[in-house]
């Protein structure tokens, strides 16, 4: 928690922001949340980490209008400590579906469903793309320890 104060800048447009590139091996698209001009939260597979946003093409989620970032800060860092022993799965639980729970409330991954051919059925399969329970914990956590970070 203490690198991600030290990476945050209020006063920057990205901070707080639901994020997403196109990553290699250019399969699919990554997701994570500003932290500055210059950083970001990767909520990706390999581990939760700060990385330097430079050339990577990070562009804010275009659908997603601006939330309030301290609200968003502070569901991240809850988040971290919720989630922490999750296993990563590409399917049911990957970064689109904690960032854009941390920044919207609803744990989906719209990209299963937009999946060449496949994606109706791999929506289907899926849940729609949402994860059944993290809302819903993330929810009940919060209530508990921070109600002002819910989202109504």
């Amino acid at each position: 928690m203490d690198q991600i104060a030290i990476h945050s800048d209020p006063t920057s447009s990205r901070y707080g922001c639901l994020l997403h590139w196109f990553g290699s091996p250019g399969l699919a698209w990554h997701y994570g949340i500003g932290l500055s001009d210059t950083h970001f939260f990767n909520t990706g597979p390999q581990d939760w980490r700060i990385l330097p946003a430079a050339d990577r093409g990070i562009y804010p989620v275009p659908e997603i209008p601006p939330q309030d970032p301290a609200i968003v800060m502070g569901r991240l860092c809850h988040s971290l400590v919720l989630f922490e022993s999750w296993p990563y799965d590409l399917l049911a639980w990957n970064c689109e579906h904690l960032a854009r729970l941390v920044v919207t409330g609803d744990p989906i991954c719209e990209q299963i469903s937009r999946v060449p051919v496949l994606g109706s059925l791999l929506g289907w399969a899926c849940n729609g793309g949402r994860h059944p329970t993290a809302g819903t914990e993330l929810d009940r956590w919060l209530a508990r320890h921070d109600p002002d970070l819910q989202l109504l």
